[in-house]
């Protein structure tokens, strides 16, 4: 009787083992091969980035990115604001992507808008009104490494 448990019991236990082998190979076989999303080499770029990108580059690599989605057509600051942007990238190409997307006003509406986000944070704005002051406060609020230009501001005026 004893010999009859001993078989039952190593029947049961290698038929538990056979089926967590299958089970495991039937889930790996199962899964659909991930394509490896290309990072892109310059540091100013013509497309939007795709949402695996923008994880990768912000999280994995620490940079800052930014949007500029405008319409170059209807928008006649738009070439100012696009120096002004891509100043800042020549200047600091090490931390930041630089996105400029150009689009038909007649699919959307608010143009131009500005989007950076990094680790720490995001700013945006809409509107051909946006200064290079601004554009430079924007980026030392949400760059993860901050230049020195950042942390010193200029003394207020006199006004006499």
């Amino acid at each position: 009787m004893k010999s009859g448990n001993l078989v039952v019991a190593a029947f049961m236990g290698l038929t538990m083992v056979v089926s967590v082998l299958g089970y495991a190979f039937l889930q790996g076989s199962n899964q659909p091969p991930q394509a490896e999303e290309k990072l892109p080499s310059g540091y100013i770029i013509d497309y939007p980035l795709t949402q695996t990108q923008r994880q990768t580059l912000a999280v994995n690599y620490g940079k800052t990115l930014i949007d500029f989605v405008y319409d170059p057509k209807n928008c006649t600051s738009c070439g100012s604001l696009k120096a002004s942007l891509e100043s800042l990238a020549n200047q600091f190409n090490d931390q930041v992507i630089l996105s400029e997307i150009e689009v038909s006003g007649a699919d959307y509406v608010d143009l131009p808008r500005i989007f950076m986000a990094s680790q720490i944070g995001a700013w945006s704005r809409k509107g051909a009104e946006v200064s290079a002051e601004e554009l430079g406060q924007g980026f030392c609020s949400v760059v993860l490494y901050p230049p020195l230009g950042c942390a010193i501001k200029p003394a207020p005026a006199n006004k006499t």
